[in-house]
């Protein structure tokens, strides 16, 4: 395992220290390695859903695409398929 060292004000050193006692760690270290996993999955969390929104976005224009060179009649058939495209796509992005 690598180290790292930091430097603290004092005030973040005794916040340390305290949430340590307080939360049952076993040593700061432990704790900032928990506060840098949870950071990463709130990371790769937000990166999915906006790549889910960036997917359902896409197939919206693409029905609105779809409805405007006439490939699609009806409302129902746009939501439908927009709908579809954005489960497909999401499915693909949170697996």
């Amino acid at each position: 395992m690598a180290t790292m060292n930091i430097s603290l004000p004092d005030s973040l050193r005794d916040y340390v220290a305290d949430r340590v006692v307080e939360e049952d760690f076993s040593t700061p270290s432990d704790y900032v390695r928990t506060l840098i996993r949870e950071d990463r999955r709130r990371r790769d969390f937000l990166r999915q859903r906006r790549e889910g929104l960036e997917a359902l976005q896409r197939a919206v224009l693409q029905g609105i695409e779809d409805a405007d060179a006439g490939r699609i009649h009806a409302l129902d058939d746009v939501v439908s398929n927009v709908k579809r495209r954005g489960r497909k796509r999401l499915a693909t992005a949170t697996t």
